[in-house]
């Protein structure tokens, strides 16, 4: 599914990530854990190419993401940063969507009542909580059917109910597709992945097949210091 062969990149003089070397396979449900700063949200928009560079290969179903047979829009991509349009209203923005996905409007609106979140609203983008938002991007964004999805700390603002529902959708509707899943949470982790990736220090420090819970933060404490992340 997603092979990245000798990634390096560097902000000016800056070196961010160093030789990077990974195989992610059809269907795996991948967690990338680092400090802040480690270079995980970096990795992600390099695979994304939101990001470029000169040095490494990254190849999505034996494409390299720099063909241009290759199709971003294959890719759902959640995050938890502050990119939709703020002056547009909740209705406006989901009436756009919707012309994207022909034929999906009864998911959006199975996602929207899921999570409680009213894709009608007249309410203006800029004047929802952050958890609203963050529910309107989970919605507009699931809607699609894709085969990869990269998730960059998708429950942030979410209330404890919502992050159970969207954590039970990872596990049953998505568990046939490809996920990698950034997060600071160790719970979250062990609910949705059955490996991790650990950035440390611009490399790939380690990788931890997860069997359970106590195991998991076992080792992942030999391979990092748990008690300096946000760990819930």
């Amino acid at each position: 599914m997603i092979t990245i062969k000798d990634l390096n990149k560097n902000f000016g003089k800056k070196e961010v990530l160093k030789n990077i070397n990974l195989k992610i396979e059809k269907q795996d449900h991948i967690a990338l854990i680092g400090y802040n700063g480690s270079g995980k949200t970096t990795l992600i928009k390099l695979i994304l190419d939101l990001l470029t560079t000169k040095k490494g290969k990254i190849e999505i179903n034996n494409l390299n993401i720099k063909d241009n047979k290759f199709n971003l829009k294959n890719i759902c991509y959640i995050s938890n940063e502050n990119d939709l349009p703020e002056n547009m209203r909740v209705v406006t923005y989901v009436d756009y969507i919707l012309k994207l996905t022909l034929g999906r409007e009864n998911k959006l609106t199975e996602l929207s009542e899921l999570f409680n979140f009213d894709i009608y609203s007249s309410t203006l983008i800029r004047d929802l909580s952050t958890g609203m938002r963050q529910k309107l991007k989970i919605c507009t964004s699931l809607c699609f059917e894709q085969d990869l999805y990269i998730f960059d700390e998708i429950t942030s603002g979410l209330d404890p109910v919502s992050k159970t529902k969207l954590i039970n959708y990872i596990n049953t509707e998505l568990i046939t597709k490809t996920v990698i899943y950034c997060s600071h949470i160790l719970e979250e982790i062990v609910e949705v992945c059955s490996k991790a990736i650990i950035l440390n220090q611009k490399q790939i420090s380690d990788v931890i097949t997860i069997n359970d819970k106590d195991k998991f933060i076992n080792q992942y404490n030999q391979s990092f210091d748990i008690g300096d992340l946000n760990h819930e």
